[in-house]
């Protein structure tokens, strides 16, 4: 994990936590690792890291054509959908 996400980690871990003493509930802590195991599994492969981050630049662009937004949030999508598989196994 890139140090630059530690501090949006334990912000999130610390909230789950929160939410989790709060409700009784481990759903909050559940969520929690479901959001973080995707997040490292994607930055774990950097090419599949860059291939999110140009599909969420271009799907953030306001100039790009449709088809090109289209296919940029396909993009994204299926790498989602790839590294959820990823921690499910």
């Amino acid at each position: 994990m890139s140090l630059v996400n530690l501090p949006q980690f334990d912000l999130e871990a610390g909230r789950a936590f929160d939410q989790a003493s709060q409700t009784g509930s481990t759903a909050p802590l559940q969520l929690f690792l479901r959001r973080w195991g995707v997040f490292v599994a994607i930055e774990r492969d950097r090419a599949r890291a860059a291939r999110l981050h140009e599909a969420e630049r271009v799907s953030q662009d306001d100039t790009v054509a449709e088809f090109a937004f289209r296919a940029a949030m396909a993009e994204v999508n299926r790498i989602l959908r790839e590294a959820e598989r990823e921690i499910e196994a």
